[in-house]
């Protein structure tokens, strides 16, 4: 009967497992947000229209339905 009631309860190794994973993907995202930190947009290029994103959005949808 125990074993019947211990098959959906996780073992110490899947929490470990689980604690490790959820640790290694706290890692991961931190360094993809102190990447994404640095990231510079140099926008001197771009078109006056495009700036404004309500200019962008009606230019784009002209665009699209072409």
């Amino acid at each position: 009967m125990n074993d019947i009631a211990e098959e959906g309860e996780p073992n110490a190794s899947q929490s470990d497992s689980s604690t490790v994973l959820d640790s290694l993907s706290t890692q991961g995202a931190r360094q993809i947000y102190e990447r994404e930190a640095h990231i510079v947009v140099d926008y001197s290029q771009l078109d006056d229209d495009y700036k404004d994103v309500s200019t962008y959005i009606t230019h784009t949808i002209n665009f699209l339905t072409l």
